[in-house]
């Protein structure tokens, strides 16, 4: 581990006088799944776990990414011309977004105007009234078709 300053005050997993005078360091990690995990770290040559450890970590959908998300259900006619379908977002993992408020634009060809309503569930209701054609969406940037 790469030695860090140490702070006068004591960290809460420093609790026992073994540790009293070892050096702070510093743990990096990533995790691209979301979900809840258990964190587990040990001391490299004494093989202790660190005081505290395993710690939880809870790890959260990023934001909705463009390439990653996808229709969840299909345009399916609901009454006469109008379509339905649902968007499903995802972030740049892959991971379903569990929440909305992701800006999300849709263009449809021919020209006609879709209507995008947040679930506020990462899922996005579009429905429109066209004849079949082809479908892009603009989401945070990134184009998906």
């Amino acid at each position: 581990c790469t030695q860090v300053a140490r702070s006068d005050r004591a960290a809460p997993w420093w609790p026992t006088p073994a540790f009293a005078d070892a050096p702070a360091c510093q743990v990096r990690y990533s995790i691209g799944l979301a979900g809840t995990f258990k964190l587990h770290v040990r001391l490299r040559h004494e093989g202790l776990p660190l005081p505290g450890s395993p710690f939880d970590l809870h790890v959260v959908p990023g934001a909705a990414d463009g390439h990653a998300s996808f229709l969840e259900t299909p345009f399916t006619p609901v009454e006469g011309p109008l379509l339905r379908g649902v968007l499903r977002t995802c972030d740049v993992m892959g991971n379903a977004c569990t929440t909305g408020g992701a800006s999300v634009k849709v263009s449809a060809s021919p020209s006609v105007e879709v209507n995008v309503t947040d679930q506020d569930d990462g899922c996005y209701e579009l429905t429109w009234i066209a004849p079949r054609g082809e479908l892009a969406m603009l989401m945070s940037g990134r184009m998906q078709r």
